[in-house]
């Protein structure tokens, strides 16, 4: 059986293991969760009409103006990520029909728990009311330097079980046969003769896997093979590469950091009547990702043997041992990034009565400037059966960092705009609505001088195709059952920003699929039918908090939020084939994440 690479799998799969210049993070730089004070994020950030808190600034610049007084607020909060992952194997298709597919395909198993607590600090502001004295037009001018939270990063999770089909060894060596460099190209044979191999124009993964000892050289046949492959040859010449037994394989995934926007803030009271704010806004983030994917063999694979009828020959008939060597390994990817940005607001709230509340605003696109770096260290150690022990002793380690890699660009975020409803009963009870809308579509990558960078032409692309229009509401209630305590309660519901599209027969094609077949798309071989396709990827929180008023100028809010993030789907490595008609892929990991804030705020007007 040889070896052969899925054709269609594309140069931007293997740049997404290095660098960050993808739709994904794309969304992931510029989306907002919105955080703010205990009181705003109690109501479920419906805030667009409400203002009078700087928690609400953020989203409606013209909330500093409602308020008749200065004030200063300091919101301490802790972060409990929540995530259940599990883990299917690999799996195989076979893309032209009517054969079975391999034995022992397994559905995802049992969900493994893991959480995370982090101290966060959601909100910390001050604004400065001066009063005009005037009767009519304009009756204060207020100013104030705010930074709320915007996204928190704060996730863990991990996933596991028994894989007899793949290796992560098998896929590098797949790809550093077949396109090292993205392009097609094959990483060069005995490279541990280099005097700098990551001197190379390769991407670091496959030269790290090396050097690792993760994957190595066939002199006769010209290829690579992973080092928990077994290699034989055929009567005819042929190679063949199997995966040498079962394999325990573990993946696990770290993130941390958050995005706050530090907003300078201006605000105008018109006739307690119509109340106008202009933000500048500077969002600042930090972002960390570690991933580590663990194999080690399971147990020892003598005398079993699988029968797949016209997949491994004439004969149907594999034999996985006996073995005399096992390989264990590890690969870990670290990622970190830290954008600054800047973006103009404009909002304003109007009272047609003295219950009523409108209120509207409108942000530019974000400019943002990205600088990165990331690192690969692969490791494999070799071991050896010990049959006075019954178990294998470990006799050999390699291991490679590649050198940490640097990179600059830029990056223009969403437009939105929004748009809330608020009724206040007296001062006993207050409801509000909102609706916002952030265009996703409108997202390039430019090279770092701002000039348009051919290298992003297919991100940019596909982005344009395949990210749209998401769509937020939020609700809130506040009532006061005294006048120094308030009680409240929020919900808020965002769609997923990325769309699907329907080729010219009908056929679902998701960005995954028009990245794979970019070319065939682009030069016309396969056609898009127009119009796009929301996914159902939506994020959803609930929210509830308490406040309290002193007779004197000291207030306090409480809040706690659970928001409840998509399913997501991940491969730990790429997909690689092995025979004529079956596409054996990646094992799968499946994750669910539920994110706890809760929050307490402190402030004093004056």
């Amino acid at each position: 059986m040889k070896r052969y690479i899925i054709a269609a799998i594309s140069a931007a799969l293997v740049v997404s293991m290095a660098t960050a210049q993808t739709m994904t993070d794309a969304i992931n730089t510029s989306q907002n969760n919105y955080y703010g004070t205990a009181r705003t994020v109690g109501l479920g950030n419906a805030v667009t009409a409400v203002g009078g808190d700087l928690g609400t600034i953020g989203i409606n610049p013209a909330g500093s103006a409602v308020a008749g007084y200065s004030q200063f607020t300091i919101t301490p909060g802790l972060t409990i990520s929540a995530n259940g992952s599990s883990y299917a194997p690999s799996y195989a298709v076979y893309p032209n029909g009517g054969k079975e597919p391999l034995p022992d395909i397994q559905e995802f198993g049992a969900e493994t728990s893991t959480s995370r607590a982090r101290f966060y600090v959601p909100n910390l502001g001050i604004m400065i009311r001066f009063d005009t004295g005037r009767r009519y037009g304009v009756k204060s001018v207020s100013f104030g330097i705010v930074s709320n939270g915007t996204s928190n990063f704060n996730n863990e999770e991990m996933a596991g079980g028994i894989n007899r089909g793949t290796s992560i060894t098998g896929a590098f060596a797949a790809f550093a046969t077949s396109n090292a460099d993205g392009r097609g190209k094959m990483l060069p044979g005995k490279i541990l003769s280099w005097t700098n191999p990551f001197s190379g124009d390769y991407y670091w993964n496959y030269v790290a896997a090396y050097w690792g000892g993760l994957i190595n050289y066939n002199d006769d046949a010209g290829t690579y093979f992973g080092s928990a492959e077994t290699v034989s040859k055929s009567p005819e010449g042929k190679y063949d590469y199997f995966v040498k037994g079962d394999l325990r394989q573990r993946h696990s995934t770290q993130t941390y950091g958050s995005k706050n926007d530090i907003v300078i803030n201006a605000g105008l009271d018109i006739d307690d009547k119509v109340f106008v704010g202009l933000n500048l806004g500077l969002p600042v983030m930090s972002y960390r990702h570690n991933q580590y994917f663990y194999e080690n063999a399971y147990s020892d694979p003598a005398e079993d043997f699988v029968y797949i009828p016209e997949y491994y020959g004439s004969t149907g008939e594999y034999n996985r041992g006996p073995l005399s060597t096992y390989e264990q390994c590890q690969y870990n990817y670290s990622y970190m990034s830290n954008v600054t940005g800047v973006y103009g607001k404009l909002g304003v709230i109007v009272l047609p009565t003295d219950n009523l509340r409108l209120g509207a605003a409108f942000q530019s696109p974000v400019a943002y400037s990205v600088s990165e770096t990331w690192q690969v260290k692969e490791e494999c150690s070799r071991s050896e059966y010990n049959p006075v022990r019954d178990a294998f002793d470990i006799y050999h380690t390699d291991s490679s960092y590649s050198p940490e890699g640097n990179y600059k660009y830029r990056l223009t975020g969403p437009y939105s705009v929004n748009a809330g409803i608020a009724y206040t009963f007296g001062t006993v009870a207050l409801i509000s609505a909102d609706y916002e809308m952030t265009d996703f579509s409108v997202m390039r990558y430019r090279a770092n001088n701002g000039n348009i960078d051919s290298s992003f032409d297919r991100v940019n692309r596909i982005t344009g195709l395949f990210c749209g229009p998401s769509h937020s509401v939020r609700a809130g209630v506040e009532v006061k059952p005294v006048p120094m305590l308030a009680l409240r309660a929020g919900f808020s519901y965002k769609t997923d920003p990325t769309y699907y599209r329907n080729d010219e027969w009908g056929n679902r094609v998701t960005a995954y699929d028009y990245d794979r077949y970019y070319d065939k798309f682009e030069s016309g071989y396969y056609a898009l039918a127009s119009g796009k396709h929301a996914n159902s990827d939506n994020v959803w929180a609930v929210s509830a908090g308490l406040g309290f008023l002193s007779a004197g100028s000291f207030f306090a809010d409480f809040a706690v939020r659970m928001t409840s993030f998509a399913t997501t789907y991940f491969e730990p490595y790429n997909v690689y084939l092995e025979g004529e008609d079956a596409v054996i892929c990646s094992p799968a990991i499946r994750s669910k994440r539920n994110l706890w804030d809760v929050m307490l705020t402190f402030g004093w007007r004056f």
